[in-house]
């Protein structure tokens, strides 16, 4: 896997160019995750301001998480409460306060 990110310090000689990593892919909202272990090689130094990252992945998780879903009791509880919330709200179309 390659890919590229913004140089951390203006001067990366020093440092070492193969090093053990690990990347966490998730996306909020989705189901799915990653945990990803390998090792990483600096490939290019090419500019000033970006550098060119190889990853060799050695071991790969992908877990599911359990979203929370509301109980279908939960769910019409909430759906009856916003209907007559709405119906007798002042505001409502539907109804008319006469006095």
């Amino acid at each position: 896997m390659w890919f590229q990110l913004s140089k951390p310090y203006k001067e990366i000689s020093g440092m070492d160019y193969v090093f053990p990593a690990e990347l966490h892919f998730y996306k909020k909202g989705c189901p799915y995750y990653a945990n990803l272990d390998g090792i990483a090689t600096i490939a290019a130094d090419d500019s000033a301001q970006m550098v060119t990252i190889k990853f060799r992945i050695l071991k790969a998780e992908c877990f599911h998480r359990k979203l929370h879903m509301p109980s279908m009791l939960e769910a019409m509880k909430i759906a009856i409460t916003t209907v007559f919330a709405s119906l007798y709200h002042h505001d409502s179309p539907c109804v008319q306060l006469v006095n």
